[in-house]
């Protein structure tokens, strides 16, 4: 391809065009983007057919101009894609654009479709994988692209855009952010953002001073890297501990603070390595070429490690081998780490210390070299070494080690009551309800540590921990020892029976079902059958029948119980809820106010179906869905906007947020906000809130339906009619603000893109999906709010503390919004994101803004004391919303010979001016 064209469209033609040979074969999309959906497809020609996946620009009304910047944008990524060929970068195959787009304008990028998904999504299912070739490969890909004759740099690194052949091979994807460091004169190949900010180095935050971008480059895909090994090593997120991404910012380029790969990975070659990614100058980080990738080589090399070992009465090392290597004393010395059993007490004077070498820097392996006790001492060991690290109400403590009889042994507590079952025997008039909630905090504890428990059955205090599987937080590791034979079957779920798989935390799950079933009904499941039939009855998918939930008075937990049972004993592991979801159901006990129960568990269905019974109205039947009003209008990676119409007539807006088709964590937490936002709204009535028409399913998405506001939003508003009362708009969204904090309603993303004008010129406060209920006849399990901040807007408490949003920091929002009011522009507009957050952190506000020629000399003076009394560091110094309007009541009109006086007093001597007429709202 020659990359020097006259245009997007002369680039284009130089692309195999597959339009005649792709075909869309999913009816919605399976992944998104801020700007694609990707949907998945079929590619053929005469000798093959081959399923694809195929980017599609959003379509969404716009100009001519806006169309022609995402024409850039592609040609752009195709430039840069097309010039990548590597055996570990997902090729691009050629265009397409759909028959039904009669402009032609956008093409759609077909790719190579692999269904092992994400490199983290991979990883889960195959937890044994080798990790470190994965990670290896990743970054012979970097080199490749970096040390070509014009550079690639891939610009948005993660472990979403490393995707994984079903043979366990990584390919790096998506280069919709990419650049070529020699940029060609037709501008084709300028940058565009700079990506995720858990993934961002440091210089491209910009400056503090201004709004100066800076492009992404080859140290900055570095620093990526690094964070991509994060995802890969530790399972877990870049900077997992930090809720909000402002937070993240504030971290890396402000604190200067390095990403943290887990407990596990201390010290050692590979945080050695990412720490010399992570370096702040990027001058100073090696390239991939350089030291990244071949000290991940050498790490790689240093993979085994075993150590022989023989006891008692103490454990010693009698041989030293590395890699086939002898290992000296002095090296072992010198490289070895605290044993399991050091912070075990010993109850006998015959147990010493067990002492390791590392492996995977942090991680250990024990090898036992008489093959007659091999398997017994290592799972003894391992056994010893997870029961230690577990403290938990629900877990049984582990006393100490001891040689007892001449065995080794573990002591631990005796347990009066013995197991569940004896105990539910004894006891029939137990609270067997409050038994399930205490067996899953103790499991949810478990899974939350790291450690899949394996052969969960009918015990309290959790015990036996001899066929446990500990994923992180690990200083050892013990390789080859699992017995997954030793399956206990009326118990095991039918992946692990149909296919020997390892125990992993949706098995535990289903166990965790079955052992709920031992405590309602005191016997183990499938009581009467066979071993054999009990085997048959779970390859077939079959569940326990529904048992009789004797002398229970609260039917609700009866219910509760079963719903949860059933959830958990889904055949597909992926439809299981985890432990954490579990333990949000049965802890939701019943009040008197709480009617029903929202959960991520749930399904759509079941969701709608329940916000239907509490005032949502289901108007999917009365939406006019295929019309020709029905426009796409604004989209992004969260959800679309679609203007259409009812079938009598009335125009409307469709809020689409966007659903994953796979039922897992994500998708249900998701549909879980949407129940939230829902829920939420439908209780808001008063001329200033947006209202809330009902709840639709929507091109296959749960929809929000709301009357269409023809004057757009706020700031769109302003732009359009500068001469518009400025003033007016200011007080009526301080009464719908005032409406939600009387209704106990905490808004937490106020803005003025959040803000829509009615035909009317009146302002409705919209966008509930970060509110917070406290008067509530529905329940939401869990934390369901989002995590997104709307920085300029958001309080400094939201901003460096991370808190919640809350009542004082939606006043604070509330100033920020009259700013955005006056000015037409957003708080801080000559500031760059870094630059809000040093702001914040020096305790600055915005300066007084220049009064708009419309607006009265008072309306100024007014606004500007209510802005000022908003933007109060400490939360608790914030007017409440009530003082905030006393401040710009409109009675002050009346006084304004009165203001100059009025505006000198000290600010304990401020008081409301009275007699003021009755305010009636709009």
């Amino acid at each position: 391809m020659n990359p020097i064209c006259r245009s997007p469209d002369d680039l284009f033609r130089q692309v195999p065009n597959l339009s005649k040979s792709v075909k869309i074969t999913c009816t919605r999309a399976f992944a998104h983007g801020g700007y694609s959906d990707i949907w998945r497809g079929i590619c053929w020609d005469e000798n093959l057919i081959s399923d694809v996946a195929i980017k599609i620009t959003r379509t969404i009304a716009r100009g001519d101009v806006a169309t022609q910047r995402l024409k850039t944008r592609i040609a752009r990524e195709v430039i840069a894609w097309s010039q990548a060929q590597h055996k570990n970068i997902l090729p691009l195959y050629g265009l397409y654009w759909a028959p039904d787009d009669t402009t032609n304008a956008l093409p759609a990028i077909v790719l190579p479709y692999c269904a092992a998904g994400t490199c983290t999504e991979y990883i889960k299912r195959h937890p044994a994988v080798d990790r470190v070739e994965i990670t290896c490969q990743v970054a012979d890909a970097l080199v490749y692209l970096h040390s070509l004759p014009r550079p690639v740099v891939h610009g948005d690194i993660k472990s979403a855009n490393v995707l994984m052949t079903d043979d366990g091979i990584p390919l790096l994807a998506d280069f919709g952010l990419s650049r070529i460091v020699a940029e060609s004169s037709t501008g084709l190949t300028t940058s565009s953002s700079r990506g995720a900010y858990r993934w961002m180095a440091p210089e491209l935050f910009g400056g503090v001073e201004d709004q100066i971008q800076v492009l992404a480059t080859t140290a900055s895909d570095v620093w990526a890297f690094g964070c991509l090994c994060i995802e890969i090593f530790a399972g877990q997120l870049p900077w997992a501990a930090i809720k909000h991404d402002t937070l993240v910012m504030k971290a890396i380029a402000i604190d200067r603070r390095q990403p943290s790969l887990g407990l596990s990975f201390e010290s050692g070659i590979l945080m050695d390595t990412l720490g010399r990614c992570w370096t702040y100058e990027p001058s100073k980080r090696p390239s991939m070429s350089e030291g990244s990738l071949l000290r991940m080589r050498r790490y790689r090399n240093q993979y085994t490690r075993e150590i022989i070992m023989h006891w008692p009465p103490t454990w010693k090392v009698v041989e030293y081998w590395v890699n086939g290597r002898e290992y000296t004393q002095t090296e072992y010395n010198r490289n070895r780490l605290q044993s399991a059993a050091q912070d075990i007490p010993t109850v006998s004077n015959t147990m010493a210390v067990i002492e390791i070498i590392p492996q995977l820097e942090g991680d250990s392996v024990i090898y036992i070299k008489d093959e007659s006790v091999q398997s017994t001492i290592k799972n003894i060991a391992r056994e010893i070494y997870v029961w230690s690290r577990l403290k938990h109400e629900n877990i049984l403590n582990l006393t100490g080690l001891a040689m007892f009889q001449e065995d080794f042994s573990i002591v631990s507590p005796w347990m009066e009551n013995g197991t569940l079952l004896q105990y539910v025997s004894r006891r029939p008039e137990v609270n067997r309800y409050n038994l399930c909630l205490q067996i899953t905090a103790g499991l949810q504890y478990l899974h939350s540590s790291g450690v899949i428990h394996g052969d969960l059955k009918g015990v309290v205090k959790l015990t036996d921990f001899g066929n446990t599987l500990l994923k992180k937080y690990s200083t050892l590791i013990f390789t080859g020892v699992r017995d997954n034979s030793a399956i206990s079957v009326r118990w095991a779920s039918p992946e692990l029976l149909a296919e020997g798989g390892e125990h992993t935390e949706k098995s535990d799950v289903y166990a965790l079902a079955m052992t709920f079933l031992e405590a309602i009904t005191g016997q183990v499941p499938f009581p009467g059958k066979s071993e054999t039939v009990a085997l048959a009855m779970t390859l077939d998918k079959k569940m326990p029948e529904r048992p009789e939930f004797f002398s229970w008075r609260d039917p609700f937990e009866a219910e509760t119980l079963w719903t949860i049972m059933t959830y958990c004993w889904h055949p597909d592991p992926v439809e299981r809820p985890n432990a954490s979801q579990t333990e949000d159901v049965s802890r939701a006990a019943p009040q008197e106010n709480v009617i029903l129960r929202i959960s991520s568990a749930m399904d759509a269905p079941t969701i709608i179906s329940v916000l239907c019974k509490k005032d949502c109205r289901d108007v999917t039947a009365e939406l006019d869905k295929d019309g020709p009003n029905t426009v796409l209008i604004a989209g992004g990676g969260f959800g679309d906007i679609y203007r259409g119409t009812l079938r009598n007539g009335s125009k409307v807006a469709i809020k689409c947020r966007r659903l994953f088709l796979k039922n897992d964590d994500d998708g249900r937490n998701t549909l879980k906000n949407i129940a939230r936002e829902t829920y939420v709204w439908s209780k808001l009535r008063h001329p200033c809130i947006l209202s809330l028409i009902g709840l639709a399913t929507f091109r296959d998405q749960v929809s929000m339906v709301s009357p269409w506001m023809e004057n757009g939003t706020l700031p769109e508003y302003i732009a359009r009619h500068p001469g518009e009362n400025r003033f007016d708009l200011c007080r009526n969204i301080a009464f719908g603000l005032r409406y939600l904090h009387m209704n106990g309603v905490v808004h937490g993303d106020l803005k003025g893109s959040n803000i829509l004008i009615s035909e009317d010129g009146n302002p409705k406060l919209a966008d509930f999906g970060n509110t917070v209920m406290n008067k509530c006849t529905l329940e939401f399990t869990g934390t369901s709010g989002s995590s997104g901040i709307s920085m300029r807007w958001a309080a400094p408490e939201l901003i460096i503390e991370g808190g919640a949003p809350t009542q004082a920091s939606d006043i604070y929002s509330l100033g920020m919004t009259f700013l955005e009011t006056i000015t037409g522009q957003i708080p801080f507009s000559d500031k760059s994101d870094l630059g809000v957050v040093s702001m914040l952190m020096l305790k600055k506000t915005p300066e007084r803004p220049e009064k708009p020629t419309t607006m009265r000399d008072w309306e100024s003076e007014v606004l500007w004391h209510a802005m000022y009394s908003c933007w109060e560091y400490n939360p608790a110094d914030r007017p409440e919303i009530s003082r905030v309007i006393d401040i710009i009541y409109p009675g002050l009109q009346q006084r304004v010979s009165d203001l100059t006086e009025y505006f000198s007093m000290d600010e304990d001597e401020w008081s409301p001016i009275d007699p003021r007429p009755v305010l009636e709202e709009p």
